[in-house]
């Protein structure tokens, strides 16, 4: 559904619940077209999942083939990264994100980006 003034080439949206996070679609008009496009939802500095090269963004995704999984998170490259593959809320406790690695079975990936030395 249209959102009034959202005119610009982006949106601040406050009072985010990030129970809403993930991936959404934009439908862009004017008067020379109409295009849409897939973006991802997520809050500031929350870990970005990547699988087989696409951001995820909360979403579910069914390969057909061994995927690889990356993350990132834009506190930096120096930011620790921590995930758990079972679907639990992850901590410094959990698995520590140290590169790209692949997944041999289903799993439910959730993670978390905490600034260098947190």
């Amino acid at each position: 559904m249209p959102i009034a003034g959202a005119t610009g080439t982006s949106l601040a949206i406050t009072n985010f619940d990030p129970t809403k996070a993930g991936a959404y679609s934009v439908a862009v008009t004017n008067q020379y077209g109409y295009a849409t496009a897939v973006s991802v939802v997520r809050l500031t500095d929350s870990p970005v999942v990547m699988v087989d090269g696409v951001d995820v963004g909360g979403g579910t995704v069914t390969p057909v083939h061994l995927p690889q999984v990356t993350m990132s998170s834009t506190f930096g490259s120096d930011a620790d990264l921590y995930y758990t593959l079972d679907g639990t809320v992850p901590d410094f406790t959990a698995i520590p994100y140290t590169g790209p690695f692949t997944l041999t079975s289903s799993a439910t990936i959730r993670a978390i980006a905490l600034p260098e030395n947190s």
